[in-house]
């Protein structure tokens, strides 16, 4: 049984986040210290103008490990830089995105809305070991149509569900 997993993505121990009325933005730096050399870093920005809301990522992983018959084999050399984002638009204006993705803003009456949203990331894979030594590259670009709904059940209490299907394309080299 071969099971790969990117160490860096399981363990978060600090995330920073500050949030205004217009802007959003945290970053997370963490060493994985259960998982040898494993590091993440995520900074990510949400903006919102009217019904727009644009969203700018950046991932900077290290440390990579490979389970095969219960052994553990790492690579602490394998890299991943990946920056990207999402522009959407929300047609209903009186639902608050911001009210479950920021929290800084309340819902008062239950409403949804549809959100179309183009997803776009380029991704470089660095591969060092003592026996290779390789770059790859990858962009994704993909449409994700989605809708939200906030349930107001009562003053200050907001259950909110949405779904998404996404298709898109991939170029690598």
């Amino acid at each position: 049984m071969l099971r790969v997993t990117f160490t860096s993505v399981i363990w978060i121990l600090s995330v920073i986040l500050i949030v205004d009325s217009y802007l959003n933005y945290g970053w997370v730096n963490k060493s994985n210290q259960d998982n040898d050399d494993s590091k993440l870093f995520n900074l990510n920005f949400r903006m919102f103008h009217n019904q727009w809301m644009q969203t700018i990522d950046y991932y900077n992983q290290q440390g990579f490990y490979v389970i095969l018959n219960d052994q553990k084999e790492k690579y602490s050399g394998v890299k991943t830089s990946k920056i990207g984002g999402s522009t959407s638009y929300i047609f209903n204006k009186n639902f608050s995105f911001r009210a479950i993705g920021n929290q800084n803003e309340w819902q008062t009456k239950s409403a949804g809305s549809f959100l179309p949203r183009l997803y776009y990331y380029y991704t470089k894979y660095s591969l060092k070991d003592s026996t290779f030594n390789d770059n790859a590259y990858s962009f994704d670009i993909a449409i994700a149509p989605s809708y939200y709904y906030n349930f107001v059940l009562k003053k200050h209490v907001l259950f909110s569900l949405g779904g998404s299907v996404g298709m898109g394309v991939n170029h690598s080299s």
